[in-house]
């Protein structure tokens, strides 16, 4: 059997990095922050890149003793950062189309 070092932390830490960016999509959806109707879309790019950006950056701390917190807070400004820059991004096409 091929064996994987740390697998179980690359593991654990995408169920925390998803549910960070999760939570953060339900309380943009909440917020009315979406235009349209590509939720689907939204979703999996804020949850599953939540879920490999936490997995990835957590894994240098995987000696931490609060990987999962910060896994969590990883998906969640993943999630925030993508919103913050789809906002950005709308003002200014519609500045520029009038």
């Amino acid at each position: 059997m091929i064996e994987v070092p740390h697998l179980e932390i690359i593991t654990y830490t995408l169920l925390p990095g998803g549910a960070g960016g999760l939570a953060s999509f339900l309380a943009g959806v909440k917020a009315d922050q979406y235009k349209n109707n590509r939720y689907i879309r939204k979703f999996g790019i804020e949850v599953l890149g939540g879920a490999i950006t936490a997995a990835g950056l957590v894994y240098v701390l995987r000696e931490n003793q609060y990987v999962y917190v910060l896994a969590f807070v990883i998906g969640t400004a993943w999630s925030q950062i993508l919103q913050k820059a789809r906002i950005k991004v709308t003002k200014m096409v519609e500045g520029a189309l009038g």
